[in-house]
């Protein structure tokens, strides 16, 4: 599943940063500034301006999805599926994507419902992730789970017109 993070803000792998714009970042970041520690989050991603690092970019993208930053959720959700710069953890991503959801992110809508397909097509294994926040859930891989993931795509289709 290849997704791009920071799109809604033009970040990509070729995007430049200018070093004064890079300070103000890494001071709001400092300072708690959710917008900050995001955007610094995809400038560690993507290695721009500063040293590409997975392990530092999920940890910022979980810092600003922590205090509420919706594109920082699906972020960390993103991360947590391909277990780039995290173990990897359907339980958790799925935990953050329905809370990006919750908060109107309309990427995470078929995100979700694409997590939800693979799980539900995992075969000879009951339990595919456990939660590794200490919550003991476990996603089960079922037929429950293609019925949810129609119904987001749907949604997605209908209210936010993502093919």
């Amino acid at each position: 599943m290849q997704i791009d993070i920071g799109k809604e803000l033009g970040v990509n792998a070729s995007s430049t940063v200018e070093p004064e714009v890079l300070k103000k970042i890494i001071t709001g970041a400092e300072n708690g500034n959710k917008e900050s520690i995001y955007f610094y989050a995809l400038l560690k991603h993507y290695g721009n301006g500063v040293p590409a690092d997975a392990a530092v970019a999920a940890d910022y993208f979980k810092r600003a999805a922590t205090l509420g930053h919706v594109e920082a959720q699906t972020a960390y959700a993103v991360m947590l599926i391909g277990g780039n710069g995290v173990e990897q953890d359907y339980t958790a991503a799925v935990r953050w994507l329905k809370k990006a959801i919750t908060m109107g992110d309309e990427e995470a809508h078929w995100l979700l419902a694409v997590l939800l397909i693979e799980i539900a097509g995992e075969k000879g294994r009951s339990n595919v992730s456990v939660g590794t926040d200490g919550s003991g859930d476990v996603l089960k891989a079922n037929k429950n789970n293609y019925k949810e993931a129609i119904l987001l795509l749907h949604k997605a289709a209908d209210e936010f017109h993502i093919s």
